[in-house]
């Protein structure tokens, strides 16, 4: 029986940010990679789907705020934070274990790849 690869879900409403995401994470195998554009749509997968291994969320977007989504998903997925500016109250209350990132391009995307490999290596 073929086991299903686990999922990393990007959420960005900034779809050239979600396309500089796919780019960086071409050719690092392991994880089924998903990119959504709207948080409630990335939000109503993770609650329905199997097997997310990592949320990567934007925090300022329209509709639903990054902090917002991951508060809604804790229970199914760890998740990291990415803005370029976040609020002492917002870390105040995410829950345990999420990564706050500034969003700055490559070094995010290593931190990111390297959190995976961590989860691939327990898988």
């Amino acid at each position: 029986m073929r086991r299903n690869k686990r999922k990393i879900v990007f959420v960005d409403d900034d779809s050239s940010c979600l396309k500089s995401y796919k780019i960086c994470m071409q050719g690092f195998e392991g994880f089924e990679k998903l990119y959504f554009l709207d948080p409630e749509k990335a939000y109503e997968y993770i609650k329905n789907s199997k097997d997310v291994a990592l949320l990567v969320t934007d925090e300022r977007m329209p509709n639903m705020s990054g902090h917002v989504l991951i508060n809604l998903v804790s229970t199914y997925c760890p998740a990291i934070l990415l803005s370029g500016q976040v609020e002492s109250s917002i870390i105040d209350i995410l829950p345990k274990g999420t990564q706050v990132l500034a969003k700055d391009g490559i070094r995010e995307i290593q931190i990111i790849k390297g959190r995976l490999s961590r989860l691939k290596g327990a898988a």
